[in-house]
């Protein structure tokens, strides 16, 4: 196992599979659920990457192109903000691969 892998970090056996990038929103949900931190914000990779996917789709399947009337060159995707009360779904998520 490699120190990327969790090796020495005190990261226990269920999220040494995880990459270290996964594992640090994990924690800061923690935080938040702890009361470490009063709130968070992640970053929404899922409807990132799903968006430009639907897009693809529309500028092929529709022949839509950028610019007025057809797809935006900038798209807002907004991420969740974690407070205490959404932070054990937001967790959830977060573990499937969601957010």
């Amino acid at each position: 196992m490699t120190r990327a892998a969790g090796r020495g970090r005190g990261v226990d056996a269920r999220h040494r599979r995880i990459p270290e990038r996964r594992r640090a929103g994990i924690a800061k949900i923690a935080a938040v659920t702890a009361g470490r931190m009063h709130a968070s914000v992640r970053n929404p990779s899922c409807r990132i990457h799903g968006g430009a996917i639907v897009a693809g789709v529309a500028a092929v399947v529709s022949g839509q192109k950028t610019g007025p009337g057809g797809i935006p060159k900038i798209i807002v995707a907004d991420g969740p903000v974690v407070t205490k009360e959404n932070a054990p779904g937001l967790a959830w998520m977060e573990q499937q691969f969601l957010i």
